[in-house]
């Protein structure tokens, strides 16, 4: 399962315990984050297949 977040500066602190929820619910997970042009932060999230 793949998880693409996008949210801007102003987004942040929204992100931040949004992130924290799905990291609790979703163990061994690989992260991700880059940022796309227009000042776009992006976060993926990506599970491990079993």
């Amino acid at each position: 399962m793949k998880i693409k977040l996008t949210y801007t500066e102003a987004e942040h602190s929204t992100f931040e315990r949004i992130r924290a929820e799905l990291l609790q619910n979703l163990p061994n997970v690989r992260q991700h984050s880059s940022t796309a042009p227009g000042g776009i932060h992006v976060f993926y999230l990506t599970t491990c297949k079993k």
